[in-house]
């Protein structure tokens, strides 16, 4: 649990960041260098917690991989807020 917060924070703060310093680069490639951007920040976390390991920027690129797949299914299965007062 204390991996996902930490990875919360270095989403919110750092990958901005490095997401805007990138940018020429992200836009040549089409937006596939998100993909290891976001590797890069499995990685960070991996080097910020000692709990935490992953071995290598593939194996980063997979874990982010399947997080974004787990939570496009988690927040597509949202209950729809929006209420009608009529």
């Amino acid at each position: 649990m204390v991996v996902a917060i930490v990875l919360g924070i270095v989403n919110s703060f750092v990958k901005p960041i490095i997401t805007f310093l990138t940018l020429p680069v992200t836009i040549l490639t089409l937006g596939l260098f998100l993909i290891i951007i976001n590797g890069a920040m499995v990685l960070l976390v991996d080097a910020l917690m000692s709990s935490f390991n992953v071995n290598g920027l593939f194996w980063a690129i997979l874990f982010s991989f399947v997080l974004a797949v787990f939570n496009f299914f988690l927040g597509s299965m949202k209950l729809d807020d929006k209420r009608s007062f009529a």
